[in-house]
């Protein structure tokens, strides 16, 4: 299974249960621990080391609302921090029970501000 930046996330916040990390703290650990990943990322971006730990803060930031289902939060002031918490784990429905039947669609009469209108002749 490919690992996402959210999952490794996820797991080092999890093996530093009490810590509170910044986003620029997150990316260090990131950038020394998983080299698979980073060798990856350095071959796409053709960014060095350095600049990798900027970019990965900020998809960090971006990748915050995916990463609440996960157990991340994070605090309010600034700097913003990231913890673990597994009771913000939220279970995601199965999708049928997800998706809802499609409604049938409207006649061109029932569309508000729609007229047909016809051709008069000369």
């Amino acid at each position: 299974m490919k690992r996402t930046l959210n999952m490794i996330v996820s797991e080092i916040l999890a093996k530093k249960k009490e810590a509170k990390l910044t986003g620029h703290e997150i990316a260090e650990v990131i950038v020394k621990t998983e080299r698979e990943f980073i060798t990856k990322k350095i071959k796409r971006t053709g960014k060095t080391e350095k600049a990798l730990v900027f970019q990965l803060m900020s998809e960090i930031g971006a990748q915050y609302p995916k990463m609440k289902f996960l157990g991340v939060g994070k605090t309010t002031s600034h700097p913003i921090k990231y913890y673990y918490k597994a009771s913000l784990i939220r279970k995601v429905a199965p999708a049928a029970k997800a998706t809802k039947a499609a409604k049938p669609a409207k006649s061109a009469k029932a569309v508000k501000g729609t007229k047909k209108t016809s051709k008069k002749a000369k």
